[in-house]
């Protein structure tokens, strides 16, 4: 192994400070640059340490593989303690048993509905395994902790105190460090507060079923859960912003919704005013196959020392695929991290490929070059000053999670979707002991003490 310490990965507890990826400057660097690069420290990964003759030699295969006489004889030596023995002293393993915020615990890492969880504790009593007081019939009411702070109105389950619900929950509610996140499934609506860096777990506010991302609905949703007073950040598809800022497709072009009473040359004709400020609006990382090099590799002229360099890289690739661009995943890596690819491009077409530095540059180039100019790449280049720092820290990944995690809370209550089944599953985000305690820990996201 070149390395007396090979890299040790482990799972990052959030992506803000925690997360090799995302603290990583990978922006720049090439290979006259390649040495001057920064690698971030993080617990979650810790680095390679070389072979030294102090610290981390090389290890050396023994000459001979006989064992030492001295050793052989000293291993046949016994020992032998007895209870009569004046300085012995037995071991005693104390029986542990298991009070009720415990068991509250193991029941949530269990994912365990409320029959499930009284049976469960009833089982456990049975075999003598619960602290003195601990009662396993009060999981039937588990959900009455936290059903203060929801209502039903309008079929629409929301929030009334957010404060409070957190404050519950055992943190405290700071509006900067949390942003909204509105998305509909196939059977509901979800309205859900996710934290910057996503170091706890989701907060439902807002739960409708049978509703659609429509300009009524979500006007209904937002006074409910009090927007305007806290004003947070959302996270959210391209749908549901152009729904919130009354635009469609992108920031530039405005076009109508629907039918407005007035049209005047020259306005722009909208029907409905904004429901949020534009500025508040977080643009999730696009999800999309930009196609930047196959645009690249169609405009390539056949006879370039470029395109022959790629017959010679990839010669089991049909010529048709080649003129069209179609690679899969390992060739484009392979593309990309080929130096000599590179360097035989002309000026105009290093400008092009230059995309991560300059991207206004880089379509000037593609311009240049013919290269046609797909709505996905538009929408890159027109949203790029949209775009947050750190997308990990706030992406939709966790929301679109989240429609995972309730759906399992949706098929309990089948047909009666309350107040009740939002405050059952907050319930299930506490926690009353710290799990470092525990050998093996639960990878679920949660509210820890």
């Amino acid at each position: 192994m070149a390395f007396g310490v090979p890299m040790i990965w482990r799972e990052q507890s959030d992506h803000l400070t925690n997360c090799y990826f995302c603290l990583a400057k990978i922006s720049g660097v090439k290979h006259k640059n390649r040495l001057c690069v920064e690698y971030p420290n993080v617990l979650s990964a810790s680095k390679p340490f070389p072979h030294d003759s102090v610290a981390y030699p090389i290890p050396q295969t023994p000459a001979s593989s006989t064992i030492d006489e001295d050793i052989h004889e000293k291993s046949d030596i016994s020992f032998s303690a007895r209870d009569s023995d004046s300085d012995y002293n037995a071991a005693t393993e104390e029986h542990h048993l298991i009070n009720y915020a415990e068991l509250c615990d193991l029941l949530r890492d269990l994912a365990l509905t409320k029959a499930q969880a009284e049976l469960f504790g009833s089982r456990l009593k049975e075999f003598n395994l619960l602290a003195l007081g601990t009662a396993a019939a009060n999981f039937r009411h588990r959900h009455k902790i936290l059903v203060q702070y929801f209502e039903m109105s309008d079929n629409i389950c929301y929030c009334t105190d957010v404060d409070g619900l957190m404050s519950s929950l055992g943190i405290k509610h700071i509006v900067e460090e949390w942003r909204l996140f509105i998305d509909s499934s196939k059977t509901s609506l979800k309205a859900v507060l996710l934290h910057n860096g996503n170091r706890y777990a989701s907060i439902p506010v807002d739960y409708s079923t049978h509703m659609k991302e429509t300009y009524k609905n979500l006007s209904s949703l937002l006074p409910k859960i009090c927007y305007l007073e806290y004003n947070w950040s959302i996270c959210c598809d391209v749908e549901v912003a152009a729904i919130l800022t009354a635009e469609i497709g992108c920031s530039i072009t405005l076009r109508r919704i629907g039918q407005s009473e007035t049209e005047q040359p020259g306005n722009k004709n909208v029907q409905h005013p904004p429901l949020v400020d534009r500025d508040k609006i977080l643009m999730p990382p696009p999800p999309l196959k930009l196609g930047l090099l196959k645009n690249f590799v169609k405009k390539l002229d056949c006879d370039s020392d470029a395109f022959q360099c790629l017959r010679n890289k990839f010669p089991g690739l049909s010529y048709a695929k080649m003129k069209e661009g179609v690679f899969i995943g390992p060739q484009k890596r392979e593309m990309m991290a080929d130096e000599h690819f590179e360097d035989i491009h002309s000026l105009t077409e290093k400008e092009a490929a230059n995309f991560v530095d300059i991207v206004q540059k880089c379509i000037s180039a593609f311009k240049d070059l013919g290269c046609s100019m797909s709505l996905k790449i538009h929408l890159l280049v027109s949203h790029l000053d949209f775009f947050p720092e750190n997308l990990g820290a706030v992406s939709d990944e966790h929301g679109e999670r989240f429609h995972q995690d309730i759906s399992v809370m949706e098929s309990r209550y089948q047909g009666r979707w309350s107040a009740a089944m939002l405050a059952d599953y907050s319930w299930t985000l506490q926690r009353g002991l710290s799990t470092h305690q525990y050998k093996r820990k639960s990878t679920v996201k949660k509210f820890s003490p």
